[in-house]
């Protein structure tokens, strides 16, 4: 009879036993086929020695402050910059230049701040949707494309005259109308243009959330979450630069500031746009 040949794994070799029908008449190991699984010696250790240090994915830590990756942290100041600036500007705009009715500017300030709740329907967009493969860039650079193209709408934006006429001081002299129509003729429009603003860098916020999760995964367990923080701490950095922007810049008279001069809503949108 052919002898059956029966092949047992036994760690870095296999052992071969050749029978004959009865008892093993030869035995002996070769090498295997294919060398055990290790880690890549570009991690800096063996597969062992990461799981101890607790990554949850391979690929070793993600720099991103490389030049490379700079715009990862970019993205969240630009983030920073329109959450923060946009929504600033609403009380100057719509309370006292263009005295709008109040059930406008509650909606406008709602809409502006609506796609935020909308995030876990575009995580599954992201994530279940590919644009030519990719599930991250795609959608970052639409979300700011749409949103750059209505912050320079809003900066192109032929603005109305005041609602009220300024006094001999410089402010507005609340007991004279200039405009009537300036309360009800842009209301609308402009809570609409920040509403698609805010849609497009919600989109883009989500996307950059979901590849900070994804560098988040191959940190090790004793630095894990040092991407994000340092992701929002950016973020937070952009809230503040552009509420500061807001804050003196548009302080002019015409915005109830105590400024003469100052920047104009128009102005603001265009450097945000940037």
């Amino acid at each position: 009879d052919l002898p059956s040949i029966i092949r047992l794994d036994c760690g870095f070799t296999s052992r071969v036993e050749a029978c004959c029908g009865g008892p093993c008449c030869r035995t002996w190991c070769v090498a295997p086929t294919m060398p055990p699984k290790e880690s890549s010696t570009l991690l800096g250790g063996s597969e062992k020695e990461e799981k101890e240090e607790g990554a949850l994915e391979d690929g070793g830590v993600v720099n991103i402050w490389q030049l490379n990756r700079i715009g990862y942290i970019l993205q969240y100041f630009a983030v920073g910059l329109i959450y923060g600036g946009l929504p600033a500007t609403q009380y100057g705009l719509f309370i006292a230049y263009l005295n709008t009715p109040a059930y406008i500017s509650n909606a406008a300030a709602a809409l502006a701040t609506f796609p935020w709740s909308l995030k876990i329907v575009f995580a599954i967009l992201t994530d279940c949707f590919p644009i030519m493969g990719y599930r991250r860039i795609p959608w970052m650079a639409g979300g700011w494309s749409v949103a750059a193209i209505f912050l320079i709408a809003l900066a192109c934006l032929d603005m109305p005259d005041p609602y009220y006429c300024f006094g001999t001081d410089g402010y507005y002299n609340t007991s004279e109308v200039c405009n009537e129509e300036a309360s009800e003729s842009m209301g609308f429009s402009l809570a609409m243009l920040m509403f698609m603003v805010a849609l497009g860098y919600v989109t883009a916020d989500v996307a950059a959330d979901a590849l900070t999760v994804t560098y988040a995964r191959r940190e090790p367990k004793a630095v894990r979450g040092r991407t994000q923080t340092t992701a929002y701490a950016i973020r937070q950095v952009g809230i503040i630069t552009a509420q500061l922007l807001v804050g003196f810049g548009m302080n002019g008279k015409e915005y109830n500031g105590t400024f003469d001069n100052g920047m104009s809503f128009n102005l603001i949108c265009g450097l945000l746009a940037l």
